[in-house]
């Protein structure tokens, strides 16, 4: 595989996989930094939800009914991150491939050889790990969440060197945690970023 096609599916991978470990600790690691500025961007995202519902319970019955207005549901914080681990389905797979097509035909990869192959095997398999911590922290099994995070960040620390130096394991209340402290510091950037989206 050349230099530059693992690049590009090294890149990919890890993006999904910071992701999937910011939403998961913001559940997993209340007090943490990233916890606190997840709920920030929560609170932005649901703001323009709560305004109308502000405005929408001053009104009465009759009003409601004559412009078809309805009180609009806000989803808790934990909801809002189950929903941000879940979008991570099939469509989402589909998506990134479909995202990346021309990047990967431009290289002339295409869907037969071995490491592309591997690739798609790595991303449905991320993507499938975390449907799983969403589905975990939403039955509240909050142990078995951080044990799925835990062993998707072993999966890919050989394939991503620079893993083992970002995430430190370490013993917690759940079993075998990732240290926060050894990786908040490279996240900040990426949190930033979703926060202004």
């Amino acid at each position: 595989m050349s230099k530059q096609v693992k690049k590009i599916f090294d890149q990919i991978l890890k993006s999904e996989i910071d992701e999937i470990y910011i939403y998961a600790n913001a559940i997993l690691e209340p007090q943490s930094e990233i916890a606190d500025q997840l709920y920030n961007t929560y609170e932005h995202a649901i703001s323009a939800a709560l305004h109308h519902n502000y405005h929408a319970e001053s009104m009465t019955i009759g009003e409601l009914d004559k412009y078809n207005i309805e009180i609009k549901k806000i989803p808790s914080f934990s909801e809002f991150i189950i929903s941000k681990l879940s979008d991570r389905s099939g469509d989402r797979y589909s998506q990134l491939l479909l995202n990346h097509r021309e990047q990967f035909t431009d290289i002339g990869l295409n869907g037969y050889e071995i490491n592309y192959i591997r690739f798609c095997d790595n991303l449905k398999l991320t993507l499938q790990t975390a449907k799983k911590i969403a589905n975990h922290i939403e039955t509240d099994s909050y142990s078995s969440a951080d044990h799925e995070l835990a062993r998707l960040i072993e999966r890919f620390s050989n394939f991503y060197p620079k893993y083992k130096e970002m995430f430190e394991f370490k013993p917690s209340f759940f079993g075998l945690s990732i240290d926060l402290v050894a990786i908040e510091e490279n996240m900040s950037t990426f949190v930033r970023r979703i926060r202004k989206s």
